[in-house]
């Protein structure tokens, strides 16, 4: 064992590998939800995408007439 070899108590090496294993499921953890994120914007600008052609154009509106006061 990696931790067993540290001088000092059992306590402190299991200390250790709890701590190193913590810092492992976190970086993990916030790999996945970075992951979850940019596929949320995907599916947004996937729809998006899909929904362009049903768009109608608009026209400017019309200039008022000069006969107003």
């Amino acid at each position: 064992m990696l931790y067993a070899s540290h001088p000092g108590a059992i306590h402190d090496g299991h200390t250790a590998a709890l701590k190193q294993l913590f810092q492992l499921a976190y970086r993990e953890a916030a790999t996945l939800a970075y992951a979850d994120a940019f596929r949320a914007i995907m599916v947004a600008f996937v729809f998006a995408t899909l929904l362009a052609p049903f768009l109608r154009s608009v026209a400017a509106p019309s200039p008022p007439s000069g006969g107003g006061h």
